[in-house]
């Protein structure tokens, strides 16, 4: 009885000690992808639409109101015929040409009065290399982010709620409020550091 009791105990334990160390781990939160027009040597007689998907990995936020609010990574998924074109352009093998683009240190703003339940993001005009040749996205870029209501769940996943917290923030930022406690409880999310 003694055993079971102590085995009992010790399942608890190791338990509480998953959920704890799962509660510490870094949220990993991402825009849903999104189908973005590139383009390919833009200005040249061969331009080329590129029309492929764009994410955006939020790493950190900042206690801004303006374009640097956010900021992250930017992946761009290539399409069969945007490679060949690009490997045809450039000479290179296709096995050479990514599938998909990646830049870092990227920033992002929220749309001018967005909200819930889908939250927008602007990036600002960029560029992408691919093997050698550039994409171009001469305007800004708008992603979407799918928010949570604060208050919809009882126990949300960190991803879940850093969209609850985005929420928020977007509704304080169109009311004139103040928003450094969420901008804080979303990096503690971001980094898995505990409450």
């Amino acid at each position: 009885m003694k055993s079971q009791s102590l085995l009992l105990v010790c399942a608890a334990l190791v338990l509480a000690a998953a959920q704890a160390s799962a509660q510490n781990k870094p949220a990993n939160f991402s825009t849903k992808p999104k189908l973005v027009v590139g383009k390919l040597n833009a200005g040249q007689p061969d331009a080329y639409d590129v029309k492929g998907k764009a994410t955006f990995k939020l790493e950190h936020v900042h206690d801004s109101t303006g374009e640097n609010a956010l900021e992250g990574k930017l992946s761009y998924d290539l399409p069969d015929d945007a490679r060949q074109k690009i490997a045809q352009m450039t000479g290179k093998p296709l096995n050479q040409v990514p599938a998909t683009l990646k830049l870092d240190k990227v920033y992002a703003s929220f749309q001018k009065a967005t909200s819930c339940p889908i939250i927008h993001i602007k990036i600002k005009a960029t560029e992408l290399d691919a093997a050698g040749a550039k994409i171009a996205f001469p305007t800004s870029m708008t992603l979407d982010i799918d928010g949570v209501e604060p208050g919809s769940m009882s126990q949300p996943t960190p991803e879940q709620e850093i969209s609850m917290n985005l929420c928020v923030w977007t509704r304080q930022l169109n009311s004139g409020g103040i928003f450094r406690g969420v901008t804080r409880r979303i990096r503690e999310l971001l980094y898995g550091e505990t409450q």
